[in-house]
């Protein structure tokens, strides 16, 4: 019952965003976007409405959570579920921030039934192993986040006349793409005028970001393989 509720979920999701996409013809600027069906985004929150009732059954029933990660994603896709689809007052269109909330929780829809599967044989251990990386990497981004910080607002400051440095949200989206390879030596540093101090943070975040950090991870990752292939068996049966 618990994985047929979350499967039509999804179905339901997906169905009705594909819907509005196809039916709206949306472009970058549109804030008026018409529902498809009343009937179905009623639907949807009866169904995440069970799905959430369900978790929080389980949690007192076993006075806990007995799978803490799954279980918090599938409380969070529930509840962006039943938000972004409850019709407001205007029940011909969708806000603008109900659209940006959809977009979630088609995310964390297809995200949880990935963590559910996690019991189906051959796959099971492949998806807690996954599980287990994935943890380990937002861990080690909550100790790395003020190194990301500092250079976000270093960069912002002596690259500001740089479209990809504007303000330091803007930084921290181009760092993370740095962070994985991908500089513009050339556009940084030859297409517009800049500071000598430049060089200077450009060169420290290469050595820091790029290569201990990433470096860092990949050694996390690696080290943890094992571990959690040994454990994986038992994890992915519960």
């Amino acid at each position: 019952m618990n994985i047929i509720l979350v499967v039509l979920l999804l179905f339901l999701v997906t169905s009705n965003v594909l819907v509005l996409l196809i039916t709206n013809n949306l472009k970058s600027s549109q804030t008026d976007i018409r529902i498809s069906s009343k009937i179905i985004h009623v639907t949807i929150v009866i169904v995440a409405g069970l799905n959430l009732l369900k978790i929080l059954l389980e949690i007192l029933l076993y006075r806990g959570l007995r799978v803490p990660f799954v279980q918090l994603l599938g409380f969070v896709a529930d509840l962006t579920s039943i938000i972004a689809f409850l019709p407001y007052k205007n029940t011909q269109h969708i806000h603008i921030w109900q659209w940006q909330l959809a977009a979630l929780t088609v995310l964390f829809q297809w995200l949880n039934i990935a963590f559910i599967l996690r019991s189906v044989p051959f796959i099971g251990k492949c998806i807690v192993l996954f599980q287990s990386i994935l943890i380990n990497m937002l861990s080690l981004m909550f100790v790395i986040l003020p190194l990301f910080i500092a250079f976000s607002l270093a960069t912002s400051m002596i690259f500001h006349n740089h479209t990809s440095f504007l303000t330091p949200i803007d930084s921290f989206h181009k760092l993370l793409a740095m962070n994985i390879g991908e500089f513009d030596y050339e556009t940084l540093f030859f297409s517009k005028p800049t500071y000598p101090i430049a060089s200077f943070l450009f060169i420290p975040f290469v050595a820091i970001m790029t290569i201990a950090f990433m470096n860092l991870l990949l050694g996390l990752t690696v080290g943890d393989i094992k571990k959690a292939m040994d454990h994986a068996r038992s994890k992915a049966s519960k």
